[in-house]
């Protein structure tokens, strides 16, 4: 008897392990916008200590409140929750390390290629309190940007 109980125990602990990994399937991009990609493969380039190619980020872009032609481009780890769940559609590869992309990113930036790839998320990661970014770029929509602040120091 005490074999069963411990059986099913087992099998009902494995079973919500396996829960604690989420699958979504994602549509690559690629840079329509030649001068962001080049910020962005510099960044990873230089900041090796800050990009591990094990975990996923996101480029998380806002909308400027003066302007609709000028946004903010966020970077930031990947935190899983269902906000960012549903508004995650795509995803670019910049020096081997993988950058999730939302649904609403300014026209023109990207190119949405056929391939799809499915990506096992895992759902334990705590989320970091607070609103600061790693990194964190101005750019317009006419080609400009600027890198405004650049670090992983927590």
């Amino acid at each position: 008897m005490k074999k069963i109980v411990l059986y099913f125990t087992t099998l009902i602990v494995s079973v919500n392990c396996m829960g604690q990994n989420k699958i979504s399937t994602l549509q690559q991009v690629d840079f329509n916008d030649k001068i962001l990609e080049k910020i962005l493969v510099s960044i990873v380039k230089t900041d090796t200590e800050c990009f591990n190619r094990t975990d996923f980020y996101v480029l998380d872009f806002f909308q400027s409140s003066v302007s609709s032609n000028q946004y903010y481009l966020s970077i930031n780890e990947f935190v899983f929750n269902s906000n960012t769940q549903n508004s995650i559609t795509y995803y670019v590869i910049i020096n081997n390390v993988v950058f999730f992309v939302p649904n609403k990113t300014p026209n023109g930036l990207f190119n949405v290629l056929s391939e799809k790839k499915t990506f096992n998320i895992k759902t334990e990661t705590i989320p970091h309190p607070g609103g600061d970014y790693n990194f964190l770029i101005y750019g317009t929509l006419n080609g400009y940007y600027k890198v405004i602040y650049k670090t992983c120091a927590e």
